[in-house]
């Protein structure tokens, strides 16, 4: 069951991820709005020109604000997916350590190594993913 829990959770995560990428697609929108605005505005005479490129560098910094932030959920989306990865991992390695007390060397003992080791691969991926994500935000920053 927990992989069924993992699973809803991260249709959950998908979800929120999803919300969040509407919103940022409906800030984009408010922003196209306001650069059509300001380009209306600088044809008309009476615009000074270096209000428009203050104006022009303040949505700039709000889109690379907003660039910034959609990464942040992304690779914050990437770790929580490792993160609950790596419990299943864990709880696949504690199972199978005990099968192997219990019954030592056998054939479910091996199964159940297997496992381990292949949900402890995947945690492996998904940790890659994340901090690769993480690392895209930090090269962003600078």
């Amino acid at each position: 069951m927990v992989d069924k829990d993992l699973i809803d959770t991260i249709v959950a995560e998908i979800g929120a991820i999803t919300v969040e990428n509407d919103q940022f697609r409906r800030e984009m929108s408010l922003l196209r709005k306001e650069i059509d605005l300001l380009k209306d505005r600088a044809a008309a005479a009476d615009l000074n020109f270096d209000a428009l490129k203050q104006d022009a560098e303040k949505l700039r910094g709000a889109l690379r604000e907003l660039r910034t932030n959609a990464a942040q959920l992304r690779a914050n989306a990437a770790q929580l997916r490792a993160d609950k990865v790596q419990v299943l991992a864990d709880e696949k390695q504690e199972a199978a350590d005990r099968i192997l007390q219990q019954e030592g060397a056998s054939e479910i003992a091996v199964s159940a190594q297997t496992e381990a080791d292949r949900v402890q691969d995947w945690a492996n991926r998904e940790q890659t993913q994340a901090d690769t994500a993480q690392k895209q935000v930090d090269e962003s920053h600078h």
